[in-house]
This record gives C-alpha cells, sequence and structure tokens, in this order.
C-alpha cells in the first residue's frame, strides 16, 4: 500500500514490514489452464461425466404434489416473468446503451422461438432454478453461427462432462431417446448451451482429485427437503386421521376369552356404526361385556394445525418469500 508519510510515521510501531515497503506490481498469468494443470495428467485423459449432486426428477415432482413448494415456484416464476427482457448495446467506453427494437437479440428475447414468447421463457428458467438450481439454454445457431432460436431445457436431460483442462469440456442432451452432443463455452468456440445456476460449494462428484467446485448449482428446494416431506406427510396423516379407518382410534377389549369368528362379527358391527365419514359420532351399544378404549389423539390434541403453519413459514422463507405476499397473513403487502 502506498501510505502518506504521516501515516507511516504513526503506524510504523505495529504496521507489517511488508505495508511499509513500495507498492509491488502483481505477476501476471503468463500460462493457461490447460498448460498450467494439463502437462501429464491431461495427456490422453478422457472427459469424465459430472453427476448432479441431487435427483432432478424427485425434485421436480415436488411441483406437484408438495402445496408449499408449487405456491413458492409458481408465484416467483409469475412475477419474474411479468419483467419484460432487455438487450443493451455496449459502447467503446464501456457504457451502455438501449438496444434498438429491431436489433437481432432484442428480436429473440421477444420471440425466443415459434412457440414460447420471452416471458414463458423466463418462467421456466425460474422455475427450474427454484426446483434444482439449474437451467439451461438451448442455442440455435444459423449457418452464419448466428442464435436465432432459444429453447429451455430441463436439468434432468443434461449431463456434464469435465476434463483436466477445464471445468466444463461439453454437455450431453438427452431427447427422445438419444443423446446429442453439445459444444461448452471456450476461449475460440461458441457455445450450444447456456448453464445459469445457484453456486455450490459442493465438490465434483465423480472426479476425485478435481480441485475445482461442482459445475452443478444447488437450488433452495433441496435444502428445505426435510421441511417439505414433513409438510407432506403432516397433511395425509391429518387426512387419514379424518377418515374413521385410516387407523386404528380405539380398542375393543373383553375380560372373556373372544374367537376369531366373535371377533370379525364384533369389529363389522363397530364399522358399520362408526366406520365411513357419514357415521361420525354415532354412539356404540357393546353387548358381551366388550369395552371401549381411545387409542388415537384429537386433531386438537394433536395441535397439528400450527405445526404446519410453522413448517410452511419455513418453506417460503427458504424460498425467499414470505406469507404477506403469498396472501397467508396480513400486513402492507405493497410495501413488503
Amino acid at each position: 500500500l502506498a501510505l502518506p508519510q504521516a501515516t507511516r510515521d504513526r503506524f510504523s510501531a505495529w504496521l507489517p514490514t511488508p505495508f511499509l515497503k513500495a507498492p509491488r506490481t502483481p505477476a501476471a498469468l503468463t500460462v493457461s489452464l490447460a498448460q498450467l494443470i494439463g502437462g501429464a495428467a491431461g495427456a490422453g485423459a478422457q472427459d469424465a461425466p459430472i453427476p448432479p449432486p441431487q435427483n432432478f426428477g424427485q425434485l421436480e415432482r415436488k411441483y406437484g404434489t408438495s402445496a408449499p413448494v408449487y405456491v413458492c415456484v409458481r408465484r416467483k416464476a409469475r412475477d419474474l416473468a411479468s419483467a419484460p427482457l432487455k438487450a443493451d448495446l455496449e459502447q467503446s467506453d464501456g457504457t451502455r446503451k438501449p438496444a434498438d427494437t429491431l436489433d437481432p437479440l432484442a428480436a429473440l428475447l421477444r420471440k425466443p422461438n415459434p412457440w414460447m414468447t420471452g416471458a414463458q421463457l423466463v418462467y421456466f428458467a425460474s422455475m427450474f432454478l427454484d426446483l434444482t438450481g439449474n437451467f439451461f439454454l438451448l442455442i440455435l445457431r444459423d449457418r452464419k453461427g448466428q442464435p436465432r432460436e432459444l429453447y429451455p431445457v430441463n436439468p434432468l436431460a443434461v449431463t456434464i462432462f469435465g476434463s483436466a483442462t477445464a471445468p466444463v469440456a461439453s454437455y450431453e442432451l438427452f431427447h427422445y431417446g438419444r443423446p446429442i452432443p453439445c459444444r461448452a463455452y471456450g476461449p475460440n468456440q461458441p457455445g450450444d448451451l447456456l448453464h445459469f445456476k445457484l453456486g455450490s460449494p459442493i465438490p465434483q462428484l465423480g472426479t476425485v482429485s478435481a480441485a475445482f467446485p461442482s459445475p452443478w448449482g444447488f437450488g433452495p428446494l433441496e435444502a428445505a427437503w426435510d421441511l417439505v416431506v414433513t409438510e407432506s406427510d403432516t397433511v395425509r396423516w391429518n387426512r387419514n386421521l379424518v377418515k374413521n379407518d385410516g387407523r386404528p382410534v380405539g380398542m375393543l377389549s373383553s375380560t372373556q376369552s373372544v374367537d376369531n369368528t366373535t371377533a370379525t362379527e364384533a369389529l363389522a358391527r363397530w364399522k358399520a356404526i362408526y366406520g365411513g365419514p357419514d357415521n361420525i359420532g354415532n354412539v356404540a351399544i357393546l353387548g358381551n361385556d366388550l369395552k371401549y378404549t381411545q387409542l388415537a389423539f384429537s386433531p386438537k390434541d394433536m395441535d397439528w394445525l400450527p405445526a404446519s403453519k410453522e413448517l410452511w413459514r419455513r418453506v417460503i422463507a427458504l424460498f425467499d418469500l414470505n406469507g404477506t405476499v403469498l396472501g397467508f397473513t396480513e400486513g402492507d403487502v405493497g410495501r413488503r
């Protein structure tokens, strides 16, 4: 650091010696990554697939089976897609100005492909990022190599290949039963896939000696997985509890010996009186010295509703939302 003389004199008693010396020019990196770590390690090495750290199919299915996941993912995707994509042109001085509406990039963002609008493309990007932490954009080019169509790609259909000289060497897109090779972006080549991800510190799985972080992203649903599963189990448990036959809610006992025939007849009579949601609250008259003992908790005893609300609150927070925006609580929605 180039410090003023007064500062140097004042703090010279404790300031580390290197700071008192004249500033040094940092050494420039004069070799590429391939030259630096390629060598013998990269010679003849084959590109290896890097497996994702999550089961993307299992994560995506929660969109249709978990109410809080559906509400959060859909709301974020809808709100994000409501903001139009805009194209800027970078000037020679580093500043930017809005591109003309006829600019090829602006036109491509408005209509990325014949079946989709720009808002729909952003909608899918938001959904895949929230569910899996990853989103891939397939670029189809014309004969001159210019992008002409963009398509959202499900991360479940993508395989990433790494090598000793590149964190991402190539991609493979599995579509309609066949693998399609796709180029990764490199210093001297355009790519076929753009990979958007939520960063993760998890190392490259499947490559023991890799020093790079995994190229795969890590989404909020993975962090909320235990909460989401617990919430689904809570709803299922309460649904079964409401049904009389969801679990044994009581026990018929007798001081006399009861054979299988008598037990079956008693159970049939009990179900005829108490079985099904239409018979809730009926009074049973027991004979043959049978005694009824309650075994199950009532919904009030279990206090399941406050517990379910707390699970919802935590899941919503992990998706970076709050209950007021989603309409679950009262408050100033406009400000929050």
